[in-house]
């Protein structure tokens, strides 16, 4: 399975001249490596987000090129999975916010409690 990882290419601003930094043929599954918002530079209590660059945060891996398609096509992308990576703190908390009409659709979680949170289903990690 093919592989793509921050390291190969990395935006904060999306721009029409952008050149791919991998491509996929229609129907490929591939992995997409991505980072938090803050690039990783959060890790500690005494990382402050006063003291990160704003222009570099909430990057994307890419552009990935999907090669046949051209500009102005509608492409459907799934995802097959969804996976926090190794060198995460276990003892940190990961927060998203995903609206209602889609929690439940996500892999071995359920819709909202009362007070809106997320539960895992019986027998998921």
């Amino acid at each position: 399975m093919n592989r793509i990882r921050v390291a190969d290419g990395q935006i904060f601003a999306f721009t029409p001249n952008l050149q791919p930094v991998a491509a996929a043929e229609r129907g490929e599954v591939f992995e997409v490596e991505c980072q938090d918002s803050c690039g990783g530079r959060l890790r500690t209590e005494s990382d402050l987000l006063s003291k990160i660059d704003l222009d570099h945060v909430n990057g994307a891996t890419g552009p990935i090129e999907i090669v046949g398609a051209r500009p102005g096509d509608m492409l459907r992308i799934r995802i097959l999975d969804l996976r926090v990576g190794q060198d995460v703190d276990p003892n940190r908390t990961c927060k998203m916010v995903i609206p209602k009409r889609y929690l439940a659709r996500l892999p071995g979680m359920t819709g909202p409690t009362k007070r809106g949170r997320a539960r895992k289903r019986k027998g998921t990690r």
